[in-house]
């Protein structure tokens, strides 16, 4: 029997055409090197199934304690951490203690084939308050007047998030890029933002059932914060938020945002209760507490007693600043407009940034008969943000009071400019809003055809309303103002309503239209009440106990009219308060100007 073995010199690697085998070297190597990435591919993206990297943020004011998947992490306010998480399900649960958690779950899973090369950004957010900011934005080799692929995007109240493609996460965009042709990229980032407008973003992505369990939430972890105090007032259930006042109601020193709160709630939800003698009670047993005397204040309808409380409180370190803001408000609605302007010099003092004061000093300018004054302090301020409807309609109006018609329009192109290029918004809304300020200036050149066009061209609820009073559709009106009053302004709408209603002699819809006001009135506050239950027995008032309900100066106009109509105050009293407070020509002054023109 023979062997062949190969001889000693036989290499099995050799190169084709050496002496010895002919078996090939680089498709071996070749093939085991694939082998071997892929087996190492796979392996990468099996660890990074099971320790994901997301980014865990709080977007809260207050810090807590969160589990996820049961690994528990400390969160600062409005901070983010970097942890590791498995794909699939994500269960948050935050510690409210007591044995209590608020849950959130979520779900995130990629794909085994590209989960390594993936730039999917993965964010958990337990408490859906977080604001987080998508920017797109192009780069060119030569700029161009629209960035076509820029795009901006804010995603908020959900416990889970996922973004596509991200270059720059958490991080701005850089402001240049060394490119050889047009390349776009993209960047996620939290955004601060006050609490009204998280809740506002949350409302409008989420819907009101997880806007109200963020709000809740902020309260259960932070009881004092004034912020989300306020918020709940506004925006919860009246009755939840009287539940939720209680329990501080006996706190001394007294907590004001809560007991603001309960106020504001009880006016809302129960206007009949009287609570003028709980304050008043709080204040006898707190007689050097200036907290309490200002809910004292709060409490009371606008009479000098109230107005003496206030003015005492206006040099308050504290709340000298609230105590002025109340009485500068009240001396405007009353038509004691330079009163007013000087309190609200005192306000612009203390606080040069708050844009409430600036407006409102313009107003009041513009009251006064300063124009130029006026239209200065406007313009600069327009000019911070050119595509603010309210400023820009104000300013139409003061050109146009001015002579200067040949700048409205002017202005109203310089608008539509402006918010083609910055206005993160559809062309229909941007559209509408153009719409709304050629329909002011119709208003003000008094061409009833051209407003009337233009306000059928804005679509919405409000224009549609002003246009049905303005041509004389009651009906109309009221039909909207019973189905659709939560995009109306129930109150003013209603007064507006039952006054044009009743000078053109339907007094069966004005009846209609001012028991619709009534009921929004007394929910105003307490010293409301007193009054719509006057006004409703048939009682004549004074145009002092109109004005003694901070309603606003045009509402206080249109409900002067309306008794007046009704034969519930002096005729001749309330036409010439009325002259006394009217000084704009917003709607609805053509309303007010047919009714004293008739006398």
């Amino acid at each position: 029997m023979s062997t062949h073995l190969p001889p000693p010199e036989w290499d099995p690697l050799r190169p084709p055409g050496t002496p010895g085998t002919t078996l090939p070297r680089k498709p071996i190597v070749i093939g085991a090197a694939i082998l071997l990435a892929a087996i190492g591919y796979a392996v990468t993206s099996l660890v990074l199934a099971s320790h994901r990297s997301v980014h865990l943020v709080n977007g809260l004011d207050v810090p807590y304690d969160v589990t996820v998947n049961g690994t528990l992490y400390t969160l600062s306010p409005n901070a983010r951490q970097v942890i590791r998480c498995a794909e699939g399900d994500v269960e948050m649960a935050i510690d409210l203690g007591d044995g209590e958690v608020f849950t959130q779950t979520g779900h995130f899973e990629g794909s085994f084939f590209t989960r390594p090369l993936d730039r999917t950004i993965v964010v958990l957010n337990p408490d859906l308050g977080a604001l987080i900011e998508y920017e797109q934005s192009g780069y060119y080799e030569r700029l161009p007047p629209v960035d076509e692929h820029a795009v901006y995007t804010v995603h908020t109240g959900r416990a889970l998030h996922t973004f596509d493609s991200i270059e720059y996460p958490f991080e701005p965009l850089p402001a240049t890029l060394r490119i050889k042709r047009t390349e776009t990229r993209r960047s996620v980032n939290t955004m601060a933002a006050p609490a009204w407008v998280r809740y506002d973003e949350i409302l409008d992505q989420s819907g009101p059932e997880v806007a109200g369990a963020h709000v809740r939430l902020a309260l259960r972890l932070d009881p004092a914060d004034a912020d989300s105090i306020g918020l709940a007032a506004q925006r919860l259930p009246a009755d939840e938020v009287i539940e939720l006042a209680r329990p501080h109601l006996d706190e001394r020193p007294p907590n004001l945002d809560w007991h603001m709160a309960y106020q504001a709630s009880m006016w809302r939800r129960h206007p009949g209760v009287d609570i003028e003698g709980r304050y008043r009670d709080l204040a006898a047993s707190c007689p050097d507490d200036a907290t309490a005397q200002l809910l004292l204040a709060y409490s009371l309808p606008w009479t000098p007693e109230s107005e003496a409380l206030f003015t005492t409180l206006s040099d308050h370190e504290d709340l000298g600043e609230r105590a002025l803001w109340v009485r500068a408000r009240a001396c405007a609605s009353g038509g004691r407009f330079g009163d007013a302007l000087a309190l609200f010099d005192r306000l612009r003092q203390i606080d040069p940034e708050w844009v409430e004061y600036l407006l409102y000093r313009i107003s009041t300018l513009y009251a006064l008969g300063q124009l130029d004054a006026a239209m200065s302090d406007l313009r600069e301020y327009h000019q911070t943000d050119p595509i603010d409807g309210a400023t820009t309609a104000l300013l139409l109006e003061l050109l146009h009071v001015s002579g200067r018609r040949a700048e409205c329009d002017q202005l109203i192109a310089e608008y539509e400019r402006h918010s083609a290029h910055q206005w993160a918004s559809s062309d229909d809304e941007r559209a509408a809003a153009c719409a709304r300020l050629r329909a002011r200036l119709a208003d003000l050149d008094d061409d009833l055809d051209a407003t009337c066009r233009h306000l059928r061209a804005v679509g919405d609820v409000p224009s549609a309303f002003e246009l049905a009073v303005l041509v004389g559709d009651h009906a109309g009106a009221i039909t909207m103002l019973r189905d659709q009053a939560c995009d109306l302004e129930p109150l003013r709408d209603g007064l507006c309503l039952a006054v044009a209603a009743s000078h053109d002699g339907n007094q069966a819809i004005a009846d209609e239209a001012f028991d619709v006001a009534l009921d929004a009135m007394r929910r105003i506050e307490q010293a409301a009440d007193a009054l719509v239950e006057r006004l409703r027995a048939g009682e004549r008032i004074t145009v002092e106990a109109a004005q003694g309900v901070a309603i606003g100066r045009r509402t206080t106009i249109l409900l002067l009219l309306a008794a007046a109509q009704r034969g519930q105050i002096d005729r001749a009293d309330a036409h010439a308060a009325v002259r006394r407070l009217s000084y704009d020509r917003a709607f609805p002054d053509r309303i007010v100007r047919r009714v004293l023109a008739r006398g």
